[in-house]
């Protein structure tokens, strides 16, 4: 009779097997999937299925699916903010039945190299139901902005006087325009310190931020974005693809795929 923890090893050793393939394959592990965002039917579908994708209405005339540049597949997110003098910027998301804490996976494409002079925001997290009806529910932000250099390098900023900006991790999180690159962030909703964000950037992990409170309200919030409080700017066109919610990291080696 084979023992349990033969069995174990063998699904183990399968599982290394497979991740060992190399960028493109697909691994799927069961019910850690959560829910995913692919474009290949060239619509929204896949955010609209959730009554909560979009929490400002007007976002939706500055979002859509391009078929210009994708990831894989056939298509992605474009997220554009218009030349506007107001701080914000189009957000769309997912938040049906999301656990208090998921990896959070997503491609981004940065296809033209703006001025930016303030930052820029591309994935983010708030809060629905805030406990207090007197706050936003924004909570955590995943940003852009240019060193002195003219480089974009990536940061966490929280809507919290406790926190605020994240020091920059050492060596920076860099990103190229021009080039797909994989943010994944492990993200615990608490209204309390027991909260926790982890990013990594192309499999690499730059911030590590244990025992921090990142919510005010009941349920979590996911979001893709492209939001800034730079006045009067040429638009900022953001794509996304292969975006994933899962229990286990999908990895920028590896998809979390249905069977």
């Amino acid at each position: 009779m084979i023992s349990v923890a033969t069995l174990r090893r063998g699904c183990w050793a399968l599982v290394g097997t497979l991740s060992a393939g190399g960028c493109g394959n697909s691994l799927y592990v069961g019910s850690d999937l959560i829910w995913s965002a692919r474009h290949d039917s060239g619509d929204l579908a896949e955010w609209s299925s959730d009554p909560e994708s979009l929490l400002d209405p007007a976002d939706a005339a500055n979002i859509r699916v391009s078929k210009a540049q994708v990831h894989r597949g056939l298509g992605a997110l474009s997220m554009t903010r218009p030349a506007m003098s107001a701080e914000g910027g189009p957000a769309i998301g997912h938040a049906a039945d999301l656990p208090d804490e998921a990896y959070y996976g997503a491609w981004f494409l940065l296809p033209q190299d703006y001025t930016v002079e303030t930052y820029w925001t591309v994935l983010q997290f708030r809060s629905l139901e805030p406990t207090d009806p007197d706050i936003s529910g924004r909570a955590t932000d995943l940003r852009l902005r240019r060193l002195p250099d003219g480089r974009f390098v990536a940061y966490v900023f929280q809507h919290n006087d406790g926190y605020l900006q994240a020091p920059l991790s050492d060596p920076p999180p860099l990103v190229q325009v021009g080039r797909w690159f994989h943010l994944e962030v492990f993200f615990r909703h608490a209204t309390d310190t027991t909260g926790k964000i982890r990013v990594w950037l192309d499999g690499r992990l730059v911030y590590d931020l244990p025992d921090r409170k990142t919510g005010v309200g009941l349920r979590p919030w996911f979001g893709i974005c492209s939001e800034s409080d730079d006045a009067d700017a040429v638009a900022f066109e953001v794509l996304a693809d292969d975006i994933t919610i899962s229990r286990s990291r999908a990895t920028p080696d590896q998809m979390l795929d249905l069977p």
